[in-house]
């Protein structure tokens, strides 16, 4: 443009300006598997890091160990037991009969203190347990005790004639409630995520119109 422009004016054509060389084009032009093994190891090396993240359901791990709430949880966990913060609450159809539920949950080596039972207003042979762990009970270790408490309760309803033992025991509490989330969260994330790169795919290949270019971008 400039140089019609100075033609139709009578001026001298000015000299074409150098164009600005690309770094980092040239580079990948020169030296393409210097850039593909340097690019594998950078990616490499997040996707091993990615690997140590952990989740956690802990509501205490939240807040900074400063606060009045954490320090008196702190002060709990000394004087008495860390489970008496939440306990569980184990409930039990027992069909009006001596089933030991109490000293079955004592006997666990993670359980600090059972309460008294107290009986359903509608139903009196439904009898509820508070069990005090002796660690964290927002902790990811309390949550994996869960289904060791269920079983073992149902281990001893067998034991003593109850055939249907499943359904005649259940587990409630903030404990409880934190390990279902979490095995709903993990059940979700299994069908959700491919889910996802399946659409993501399925949409490569209608804008590239090509399934080998939808498999390199994806």
């Amino acid at each position: 443009m400039l140089a019609e422009r100075a033609k139709r004016k009578g001026l001298p054509i000015p000299a074409d300006s150098k164009p600005s060389r690309n770094l980092i084009g040239s580079l990948v032009v020169r030296r393409p598997w210097f850039i593909m093994v340097l690019t594998c190891l950078v990616l490499g090396g997040f996707a091993v890091f990615s690997t140590q993240v952990k989740f956690t359901f802990d509501k205490l791990a939240m807040f900074p160990k400063t606060m009045a709430s954490i320090e008196g949880f702190s002060v709990i966990g000394e004087q008495f037991s860390p489970g008496e913060l939440a306990p569980v609450k184990v409930i039990v159809d027992t069909d009006g009969k001596d089933r030991g539920v109490a000293r079955t949950l004592a006997s666990l080596p993670y359980v600090t203190q059972v309460s008294e039972p107290q009986a359903g207003k509608t139903n009196p042979a439904i009898l509820a347990y508070d069990v005090s762990l002796n660690l964290n009970p927002y902790s990811t270790e309390a949550m994996n005790l869960m289904p060791d408490l269920r079983r073992t309760v149902e281990k001893e309803l067998n034991r003593l004639g109850d055939a249907n033992a499943a359904d005649h025991v259940w587990i409630s509490g903030e404990t409880a409630e934190q390990y279902d989330t979490k095995e709903t969260n993990i059940r979700d994330m299994s069908i959700i995520l491919p889910l996802i790169i399946l659409v993501i795919a399925m949409l490569l290949i209608a804008y590239l119109r090509s399934l080998i270019a939808a498999t390199y971008l994806s």
